[in-house]
């Protein structure tokens, strides 16, 4: 039996307390749509070079492991499969991109074609994305966005932001068409609408074959959170192992 399980059978009084919690934080988001801007008040936008092991404190936001199914699980929340890697937070200003690992340490610098991250792009703008970073292929997996070209989008509920970013992502591609395949650092990580999901089919028509060859698990949104940093009740983590589990459940 999975520590998933587990928890999901037996713990009722954790239950109770996830289930309350997250009810609880919806209402704050509704209230506090100004305070996620904290995120943005360390990302560095001043001319001047970083060393790698620099420590920001610029703070992403973290899955709780999902110990109850939301009992609005099929109506509000996004599903994310998600491949094994490095969790960063990518800063681009100032014509150079910075990468940050999710505890705030500095660990690469590099051009990127997204928004102020290279000579390439032309903007004295920012962007900041959260990513999964898988070194065996070099690529980043966007799971989120903190800013698009200086336009802030931690305080937009999460179906916002996923929209935003997708087409964002799209005009950036189409901007250099002939980018080479090595520069194509950044991938959108599909999500899907927890109504429209389909393991078997999404694995029978999916056409990424390092993220089926790679899988760590899935990420659940609530559609109406914002982005804050730390842990929040609204998004879950859930064991790819552990994915039956859940559908089985609902």
């Amino acid at each position: 039996m999975s520590k998933f399980t587990a928890l999901y059978k037996n713990d009722t009084k954790l239950l109770k307390s996830q289930e309350c919690r997250r009810q609880q934080r919806i209402l704050e988001c509704k209230k506090k749509r100004n305070a996620a801007v904290m995120i943005l008040r360390d990302i560095h936008i001043e001319d001047k070079e970083e060393k790698p092991g620099k420590r920001s404190n610029c703070k992403i936001m973290l899955a709780e492991e999902l110990n109850e199914i939301p009992e609005d699980l099929m109506e509000n929340w996004y599903i994310l499969p998600v491949p094994k890697g490095y969790r960063n937070l990518l800063i681009s200003n100032n014509n150079k991109t910075r990468a940050y690992s999710k505890y705030g340490k500095k660990i690469d610098n590099f051009d990127s074609i997204l928004p102020g991250g290279s000579s390439l792009t032309i903007t004295q703008k920012h962007t900041a994305i959260d990513t999964i970073y898988c070194k065996e292929i070099n690529k980043y997996y966007v799971l989120d966005a903190i800013c698009w070209n200086s336009l802030e989008l931690c305080n937009n509920s999460t179906d916002m932001r996923f929209f935003w970013l997708k087409s964002k992502m799209e005009e950036m591609y189409n901007q250099f068409p002939n980018l080479p395949e090595n520069d194509r650092r950044f991938i959108y990580l599909q999500r899907y609408r927890m109504s429209n999901w389909d393991c078997s089919e999404w694995k029978k028509n999916n056409s990424d074959t390092f993220l089926l060859n790679n899988m760590d698990g899935y990420l659940i949104y609530h559609e109406k959170t914002i982005y804050e940093p730390g842990l929040t009740p609204l998004v879950g983590w859930i064991p790819y192992e552990d994915i039956d589990i859940l559908l089985n459940s609902v």
